[in-house]
């Protein structure tokens, strides 16, 4: 049974035989990412790393694309090399620590995880009318997603996975489920409720820019609404506060950056913000100042795990600074074995330099949309889209310092990325392109020049 993994394969192969790489992208890769776990995985042929539903579905698509499209829409941009480099130090750093076949098998993973997304996603994104495909298929499965762990929330049952499961012959990790409050914290198909929080911060501030550029037809323009509500609560019922936080701070820097009046509503954030640090953060201090021994609630215990997380492992980082210990020969410190923290994983595994090269991917993106959105109308599609894509990236930064980032938070972090990128090298609409124009050229005079309207 393992080998239902291998359906995508065919399923995508007879929809590339009758639409394009990009049609296949938008309508059938991202629906097998977001609804098939990506922890089920068979290996066909030895020597070849293991296939899931999401790389069987992925790997035709890259092929047609490379092969038969030769790479349309590809422009070469500085961020290409940035990724890649980081790849690379990941790949040297586990060589360095294990085997030549492990190392490699790790960098084939992660080109196919990450690099090439990336590069399809920038490539595909570069005009207006592939972002309404992309964006429409992406919002649309995330909100079934969302409708799936909200019925996991609350009736304790995980319709992505479940089924599955039960038909698969051997063990599969990730069974146990984890309660708060009396509910259940809802993954879906991402394995973790952390994960599937993450992922919905990331792509709610999407959804809300698709609802309110009224982009779906007029007969089903109340699904706008709708689905930006869902991706909400998706993000809302994993229970998970870093990715809940994350995503307020996306809306907040959307409210920002679509705002007219800005030094208005900055105001009235530093205010707020300034109002809350006053109250609660001695509130918070105590909340965090202790150990799990002495720690009163799970909340508090999580968050001292976390601390002293930080404190045991940064020697074990000071031991190989510069390319790690290796995905697989970590030192576990007083048993803590999970290592909540993506910055600290990296480092871990991989040392400071890849580390800085991920930094510097972060940061490279984040300075690529903040000079775009500045060059553009506050009311342009592609600006506001910005802002949107800003708010996820930043809820991706922030909610990372709380866990390792797994599962398909992977794909779709440098799938934002890429469409990042494609939408700063791309395009602009009709609409926007006029706003330029108006933007740029003075107005005329009529008459004279004398500043009047010649009267009839």
């Amino acid at each position: 049974m393992e080998n239902i993994v291998l359906l995508p394969l065919v399923g995508v192969l007879i929809f590339l035989s009758q639409k394009t790489t990009k049609e296949a992208f938008a309508k059938f890769f991202i629906p097998v990412l977001l609804l098939f776990p990506t922890y089920y995985q068979t290996k066909l042929v030895q020597g070849i790393p293991e296939l899931s539903f999401w790389s069987a579905a992925f790997i035709p698509i890259l092929a047609f694309w490379l092969l038969k499209d030769g790479a349309s829409g590809y422009k070469f941009s500085l961020l290409d090399l940035v990724i890649l480099l980081h790849l690379l130090l990941v790949f040297y750093g586990q060589f360095s620590n294990s085997t030549y076949k492990e190392a490699q098998k790790v960098f084939f993973n992660d080109l196919l995880a990450r690099f090439f997304p990336y590069l399809i996603a920038k490539s595909f994104f570069t005009d207006h009318k592939s972002r309404i495909l992309i964006v429409r298929s992406l919002i649309v499965v995330s909100a079934v997603v969302a409708v799936s762990m909200i019925i996991e929330f609350r009736f304790f049952y995980n319709a992505l996975d479940k089924p599955i499961r039960n038909l698969w012959p051997t063990w599969v990790p990730w069974e146990q489920p984890m309660k708060r409050y009396g509910f259940k914290r809802a993954f879906g198909s991402f394995a973790h409720p952390i994960c599937g929080g993450y992922f919905f911060a990331m792509v709610a501030p999407i959804a809300v820019w698709f609802w309110k550029g009224n982009y779906f037809s007029k007969t089903s323009a109340v699904w706008g609404k709708r689905i930006a509500i869902l991706t909400t609560l998706g993000c809302a019922v994993a229970i998970s506060r870093a990715p809940f936080a994350g995503l307020v701070l996306a809306y907040v820097l959307m409210w920002f950056g679509w705002a007219k009046n800005k030094i208005f509503v900055l105001t009235i954030i530093v205010s707020v913000a300034g109002s809350a640090a006053i109250i609660f953060l001695p509130e918070i201090i105590a909340y965090v100042s202790v150990d799990r021994a002495t720690a009163e609630t799970a909340d508090q215990r999580n968050a001292a795990y976390r601390k002293e997380l930080m404190d045991n492992y940064m020697e074990i980082v000071e031991m190989k600074p510069w390319f790690g210990w290796g995905r697989f020969t970590v030192p576990v410190v007083k048993k803590q074995k999970s290592i909540d923290n993506e910055y600290l994983f990296i480092a871990l595994t991989s040392g400071k330099i890849p580390l800085y090269a991920y930094i510097l991917t972060m940061i490279w993106v984040s300075f690529r949309l903040l000079i775009f959105v500045f060059k553009q109308p506050y009311s342009s599609p592609e600006g506001r889209l910005a802002w949107c894509l800003l708010g996820g990236w930043f809820a991706a930064i922030f909610t990372q310092s709380t866990v390792y980032a797994g599962t398909q938070t992977v794909q779709m972090f440098y799938i934002i990325a890429g469409m990042s990128e494609g939408l700063v090298t791309g395009k602009l609409s009709s609409q926007t392109q006029k706003q330029n124009i108006n933007k740029s050229e003075p107005k005329k005079l009529i008459g004279n020049g004398y500043r009047f309207s010649r009267v009839l």
